[in-house]
């Protein structure tokens, strides 16, 4: 009995047992449509059929399944809407049989685990779809090669619940980012009186932007029936941009390029069946038009996440703190200032007057110099306005202002990464310029 089996004999008899009171419904013949399922999850999908997706997924995929189970508490790495992530070990060197992979003992991971959410009917079979969902999009092919979106190095499973109730929840296993995420960075540095420099900020902009550029690009195959969904991140913002130290040899190279790397994770958007998007995104970072539930086609959704890269480019170029602009907010405890400051940028959004404000700002602070404050100031335009139909779509056209020395092209996912190359043996995708 390999690994696989192994896992999978113990989920068989652990669930039976335990979980499954009802008569279960025919899972259909079709092995995508458990996929579909485990993704949409409806009142008759039962968990046994959100598992057994899952780990046929894992099968087929040949995704690691790696020996790290016991998470360091101490190391919490961030919390999410759905996720809880701290830092962990690999306990002994492991080669993964199924790819060959080498994970040595000692090695530094995140510890990616889905949390119970308000409302949620089943928990443990909405959880497997959290982690499912999740899992689909980062061991895409085009997305799993790219520089600027964390890995997925692999699963690992965490034994939970009172004794004799016990359950083998699955957890993600990305690449850990010890240099924590983008707000953290700037933070640090503003405590600290050493902000970043205009180029380095903007290279840390344009690896978000090429993140972003690569989702926009990827359509995610979700049966064995032709059907397709496109992918959108949901939440763009600092604290889902997590920084990495850049390949010292790559830097001989480029002179031009950042000691820092950024990586967009935690995708907040929840599929809808009929081909839409329920997204997640964060006050006061998404755009005016998101709202709890709304509910948006591909194309809108895909705007959203362009507007969120407008906060977030104001944002970095301001220290990470752009919303001194707006004066002080009085309140006895953060959160009510919160409160505050996220009701004065709604105003402004809703009064379409953020771009004069932002642009304002910007001008103001006296760090950019032209003409690059007003390539700058074009981005601002194209990215913060009320209007989503107004936004730029093109992220190609975006980087291509935030780098006016270097022409960039675009490039679509099939161009980035051939449908035949074995992701296992790619080296990363290098970006132009």
């Amino acid at each position: 009995m390999d690994r696989f089996d192994a896992y999978s004999s113990t989920y068989s008899s652990t669930y039976s047992s335990t979980y499954f009171r009802t008569k279960r419904q025919k899972s259909s013949g079709v092995p995508g449509m458990s996929i579909h399922s485990a993704i949409y999850s409806t009142p008759s999908t039962v968990l046994q059929d959100n598992l057994i997706s899952f780990l046929s997924y894992i099968k087929t995929q040949n995704i690691p399944i790696l020996p790290v189970t016991l998470p360091d508490v101490r190391s919490g790495l961030g919390q999410g809407a759905s996720f809880l992530v701290n830092g962990a070990e690999v306990p002994e060197t492991y080669v993964d049989p199924g790819t060959g992979v080498v994970f040595p003992k000692g090695m530094i991971v995140a510890f990616k685990r889905a949390i119970m959410n308000e409302g949620m009917t089943d928990i443990i079979g909405n959880r497997i779809a959290v982690i499912f969902n999740e899992s689909l999009t980062m061991r895409h092919p085009p997305l799993l090669a790219h520089p600027n979106i964390v890995k997925l190095l692999g699963i690992g499973f965490e034994v939970e619940g009172p004794a004799g109730y016990e359950h083998a929840m699955p957890v993600l296993v990305p690449e850990c980012a010890e240099l924590g995420n983008l707000a953290e960075i700037l933070e640090t540095a503003r405590k600290e009186d050493r902000p970043l420099g205009l180029e380095e900020k903007l290279s840390l902009c344009i690896d978000v932007a090429h993140g972003l550029e690569i989702l926009h690009a990827c359509e995610l195959p979700l049966t064995v029936i032709p059907i397709h969904q496109d992918i959108v991140h949901g939440d763009v913002k600092c604290e889902n941009v997590l920084i990495f130290e850049n390949d010292p040899q790559a830097e001989k190279h480029d002179q031009q390029k950042s000691r820092l790397v950024c990586k967009l994770t935690d995708f907040g958007v929840s599929r809808h069946p009929s081909g839409g998007f329920v997204l997640g995104g964060s006050l006061p970072w998404q755009a005016p038009e998101c709202s709890p539930g709304a509910y948006f086609k591909v194309e809108s959704a895909k705007r959203t996440d362009i507007y969120s890269f407008g906060m977030l480019l104001w944002r970095v170029l301001l220290n990470g703190d752009p919303f001194k602009s707006l004066g002080e907010f009085k309140g006895e405890t953060p959160k009510e200032r919160r409160q505050q400051r996220n009701g004065a940028v709604a105003l402004l959004k809703e009064e379409d007057s953020l771009v004069e404000h932002v642009c304002n700002s910007l001008t103001e602070s006296g760090i950019i110099p032209l003409p690059r404050l007003e390539m700058i100031l074009e981005v601002i335009k194209i990215t913060l306005t009320k209007d989503p139909t107004r936004r730029e779509l093109d992220i190609g056209r975006i980087i291509r202002f935030l780098t006016p020395n270097n022409w960039y092209q675009r490039r679509s996912a099939d161009e980035i990464l051939p449908a035949h190359i074995n992701v296992l043996t790619l080296k990363p995708y290098q970006a132009p310029g």
